[in-house]
């Protein structure tokens, strides 16, 4: 066998030192794989965020039912409030309408009963001066 020049073989150090810097570069690896999720992992993440996803959605149901529910009854007391002021609201409207009535009543009757007592009035001036005029 023919050496060739410049050419160092391996000796069995050499390999031993190589064989155990691939075993430790595969002891990183081995370490580096399992920290990395499998597909059993995965799938139990994947099933974990599903049932905690599906309990958000079941909350915020329950929210917005309970939101709905506190609408219709500030809706209802609101209706309730309402009703109770219309009513107050009418009655103070037909004491004006009746108050207005009578006012218009007064309006048309009014200037005839002042005519009629400045007739009368002068029924009497005309009694007191003709009573007058006998007596001196």
């Amino acid at each position: 066998m023919m050496r060739k020049q410049g050419v160092r073989f391996a000796t069995k150090a050499d390999l031993d030192e190589a064989i155990g810097s691939v075993r430790q570069e595969i002891g990183y690896i081995r370490q580096d794989l399992e920290s990395k999720a499998s597909k059993t992992d995965l799938s139990d993440l994947g099933k974990a965020i599903r049932v905690e996803m599906a309990d958000g959605y079941s909350r915020l149901a329950h929210q917005i039912l309970r939101q709905q529910d506190e609408a219709h009854a500030s809706e209802d007391r609101l209706v309730r409030k309402m009703d109770a002021l219309n009513s107050v609201v009418l009655g103070r409207l037909d004491v004006f309408t009746d108050r207005m009535e009578t006012i218009w009543r007064e309006s048309k009757t009014l200037p005839q009963v002042i005519d009629a007592q400045g007739r009368q009035l002068g029924d009497h001036e005309a009694r007191i001066k003709s009573l007058e005029g006998r007596t001196s």
